[in-house]
C-alpha cells in the first residue's frame, strides 16, 4: 500500500490535484473519481463538492459509526470494538447478489488542522487485527485497506 500523504499534501491536492497516473474512473456535477492500479491493488481519489453540508457536519456524521448503519444502506453492520489498549471499528458490508459480504477491522484516526487561512478536518484508517474479531464464514475479511479523507469549507455553506 502507498504510505498516507501528510495533511499538508493533502491540502495542496484541494488547489493542485495530482492525477499523474490516475484515469478518471467517474463524474457528475459534484464528484469526480479517479482510479488507478498499483501492485494489483486499485486506488480510487476522490473530489466532491456537498453545497448544502457544512465542513463539521459532514465530518461528524461521517464519523458517527452508529448513526453511519442509518444512512450508509451498505453497510450492515457497524460498530467499536476494543482488543487490549487497541480500539477500532468493525465494519459488514452487504454486496450485490451472488457476491459474498465484505467485513473490515480498522483503526481510525481523527483530527483538526489550520492550514494557512483553512481549517480542515481529518480522519485515516487503516485494516489492523483485533484478535478478538475472528473473520466469519461465508464474509470476506478485507486485510489491507486504508483511506484518508480532509474536508474544509467550500468558502460559503458547504463541504469539498
Amino acid at each position: 500500500m502507498d504510505p498516507f500523504l501528510s495533511i499538508e499534501e493533502l491540502a495542496r491536492e484541494f488547489d493542485t490535484p495530482n492525477l499523474t497516473d490516475w484515469k478518471l474512473f467517474s463524474q457528475n456535477s459534484s464528484l469526480s473519481c479517479y482510479r488507478r492500479t498499483h501492485q494489483k491493488l486499485i486506488y480510487y481519489k476522490f473530489f466532491h463538492h456537498l453545497p448544502d453540508i457544512s465542513p463539521d457536519v459532514l465530518h461528524n456524521v461521517v464519523l458517527d459509526v452508529e448513526y453511519r448503519v442509518v444512512w450508509d444502506k451498505y453497510l450492515k453492520e457497524g460498530r467499536k470494538i476494543s482488543d487490549g489498549d487497541k480500539n477500532g471499528i468493525y465494519w459488514l458490508m452487504s454486496m450485490p447478489l451472488f457476491m459474498s459480504n465484505r467485513d473490515y477491522t480498522f483503526v481510525q484516526e481523527q483530527g483538526e488542522y489550520d492550514i494557512g487561512d483553512r481549517h480542515f478536518y481529518y480522519a485515516s484508517t487503516h485494516c489492523e487485527e483485533f484478535k478478538n474479531e475472528l473473520p466469519r464464514k461465508k464474509i470476506i475479511r478485507i486485510e489491507n485497506c486504508q483511506s484518508q479523507t480532509i474536508i474544509c469549507t467550500d468558502g460559503a455553506k458547504g463541504s469539498k
